[in-house]
């Protein structure tokens, strides 16, 4: 039996680098991350109507948006950054930016007395305050929003088990807190900032 040696011929190719390299950078914008200062809204209603929407802070994204209302059924009620309403109940707002990125809030509306019978024992101190308020009654509080006496909020905190809420740097004056506790009952407790 003869056996073969094959030899292949070895090919190096060699390639001729530059010493002077270009190197182009391509922009890669990102938008900051869209956002909205709430995502559920709850409050008493006052008559005779109410304008919701207004207080709300809407940042990042791509800086242009659409405003989208609808109510409990779906039916669409604006596209304005703020809807006027006469009547309490549901409302959802729905913004989306020009990279088709969608956040919604949503309204809760109750209607009657905006202190319940069984939140009476829902203190808020010290007040007056220099800035810093404690909520204390049992509840377990879940959002808090702040309004001057113009109707305009001001602040406003859903952190879930809510304990107190920091008024520092606002001008002083009289204000409203609307309370919302983890059973969806609401309150309003006036405060005194010095």
């Amino acid at each position: 039996m003869t056996q073969r040696l094959f030899i292949m011929p070895l090919i190096l190719i060699l390639f001729k680098l530059s010493s002077a390299q270009t190197i182009i950078q391509i922009q890669n914008p990102q938008n900051p991350l869209f956002e909205v200062s709430a995502d559920e809204v709850t409050l008493a209603f006052t008559e005779p109507g109410m304008t919701l929407g207004a207080d709300l802070v809407i940042a990042g994204g791509s800086g242009q948006y659409s405003y989208l209302w609808t109510d409990a059924q779906g039916q669409q009620l604006g596209q304005e950054p703020t809807l006027y309403i006469e009547t309490a109940g549901e409302y959802q707002l729905t913004l989306e930016d020009t990279c088709q990125c969608q956040l919604t809030v949503d309204f809760h509306i109750g209607t009657g007395g905006i202190s319940s019978a069984c939140l009476d024992n829902l203190r808020v101190y010290p007040n007056p305050t220099t800035g810093p308020i404690n909520i204390i009654g049992g509840y377990q509080v879940t959002q808090v929003s702040v309004f001057n006496l113009s109707g305009s909020m001001v602040d406003f905190n859903n952190s879930y088990g809510i304990g107190h809420i920091d008024l520092s740097g606002h001008p002083s004056g009289t204000y409203l807190l609307h309370i919302v506790t983890a059973d969806g009952d609401v309150a309003t407790r006036k405060i005194i900032l010095k």
